[in-house]
């Protein structure tokens, strides 16, 4: 005849109800995340962060010739301005129907938007 132990598993603190629960490292980065958005819409929403430049001496600003290297720094902020310009069509021409300075507004208002929003 063999004796067996029975090992109790210890009882995590607030019960044993299952309150805590350990949690996955996905669920962690996903609430760091949120944790992160949330102070940045909330402190210091206001301060002024403006686009930095890009950093030209990675492998692909190596492949360009210096003039090209010189401007690339200003690439994030073309395609800011490309997108802005694109907001700026879609709103204009969002009736159909051309309204002259009305459509010019709309358009603006859809464009400053994108223009402003930081880096």
């Amino acid at each position: 005849m063999t004796e067996t132990t029975t090992q109790k598993q210890p009882v995590p603190p607030g019960g044993g109800s299952g309150a805590h629960q350990p949690r996955s490292p996905e669920f962690r980065a996903a609430a760091d995340a949120l944790r992160g958005l949330r102070q940045e819409l909330f402190h210091d929403a206001f301060a002024y962060r403006p686009l930095p430049r890009t950093v030209t001496d990675g492998p692909p600003a190596r492949l360009l010739p210096g003039r090209l290297r010189a401007g690339a720094v200003y690439a994030p902020h073309a395609v800011v301005g490309l997108a802005a310009l694109v907001a700026f069509w879609a709103g204009s021409v969002a009736s159909g129907t051309s309204e002259g300075p009305l459509a010019l507004l709309r358009g603006l208002l859809c464009a400053v938007p994108v223009l402003v929003t930081p880096g």
